[in-house]
């Protein structure tokens, strides 16, 4: 039996072919433009939470105080420490807050709420509170946060601990209104990440910066973004990947990438969730190197038929501008499938 196509024929099979792929290809963009929104919108609601409680006007008298003439007395900060605690305590999702001086040397104040405590293990009787002039310094020891990660909080990346392109300075928080460290995976299924803001004086307008509020979340709202299928074919999944910088930004703005640059997989992939924290070249990746490199006036864009940094061949729907300042990209990742017409 011989199979004959006429070029009526072949045109009809050219026209239905280009139909189905670009229908194809713009479900690819859409998805990933609105997974993109969903993920900015939820990174929104953890900083917001944040930078709400620095407003609060016991905190920023104390720390008025603190700066004025070096207040640490336990009748200063006792008040503040319980509103933060209160604070802290009305969203499900927030774990543990430090409060730092200006110079982002000292912390003056450590709250753990009663879910922080569960996850670190601590005695919420005896060590979720701490101030400054405790003994046993749970105040102003920033190893004080007993039982989470160290990499959560900025003072880990000091100049004099950390290497260059990795520090964290009161200039570089204040540069980008606040900076994001993690997430960190406690268990297979339990991410942390932390938000770092200024705390900017409303009260007296002498000064204008006061101090740096370090508040640990959990990273649910991302992770269940990442986890959910809906909308996606039997193969698809959601990657979200960023600089591999301690601080998820680039050194420079806007960066200067070449293929060999290193990225990091920043929330764990729902189908690939060991992918979680490693790096791969951004020339491995195709669809990361045109999102990171390329400004293109549409944000979302796809790819019908490349291949991911494992060699498998997979059609893309990408988000070539920044998720989150100059830090995070979106990709919509799915595996290809032979059009059948």
């Amino acid at each position: 039996m011989k199979c004959i196509l006429t070029p009526k024929n072949l045109l009809q099979w050219i026209t239905n072919y280009r139909y189905v792929t670009d229908q194809r290809l713009s479900r690819l963009s859409l998805i990933a433009d609105f997974k993109c929104q969903q993920l900015v919108q939820s990174i929104t609601i953890l900083q917001n939470s944040v930078v709400s409680i620095t407003s609060r006007v016991l905190l920023q008298r104390a720390l008025v105080q603190y700066n004025q003439n070096g207040q640490t007395s336990n009748a200063t900060w006792e008040i503040p420490l319980d509103d933060l605690a209160i604070a802290m305590g009305t969203q499900n999702y927030l774990v543990q807050g430090s409060l730092y001086d200006r110079n982002l040397t000292t912390s003056l104040l450590n709250a753990t709420t009663a879910l922080g405590a569960r996850i670190s293990g601590i005695s919420t009787q005896n060590n979720s509170l701490g101030l400054i002039n405790d003994d046993a310094a749970q105040g102003h020891n920033w190893n004080g946060h007993a039982g989470f990660p160290d990499t959560l909080y900025p003072t880990t990346y000091l100049p004099s601990q950390y290497d260059q392109v990795n520090i964290i300075t009161p200039e570089i928080i204040l540069k980008n209104n606040g900076i994001i460290l993690g997430p960190v995976r406690l268990n297979d299924s339990y991410y942390l990440m932390s938000f770092t803001v200024p705390v900017i004086n409303n009260v007296d307008t002498s000064f204008n910066l006061l101090g740096f509020l370090t508040i640990v979340a959990e990273a649910k709202l991302l992770t269940d973004l990442v986890n959910s299928t809906q909308g996606y074919d039997s193969t698809g999944e959601m990657i979200v990947v960023g600089p591999n910088f301690a601080n998820n930004i680039w050194p420079t703005e806007p960066p200067t990438l070449d293929n060999d640059e290193l990225i990091r997989y920043v929330l764990p992939p729902t189908r690939h969730p060991s992918l979680f924290n490693t790096t791969v070249p951004l020339g491995d990746f195709h669809a990361a190197e045109l999102a990171f490199t390329i400004g293109l006036p549409d944000p979302s864009q796809n790819a019908l038929n490349t291949r991911d940094p494992q060699g498998e061949r997979v059609s893309v729907g990408y988000v070539s501008n920044p998720v989150y300042g100059n830090r995070l990209h979106i990709t919509k990742f799915q595996a290809d499938m032979e059009l059948q017409i």
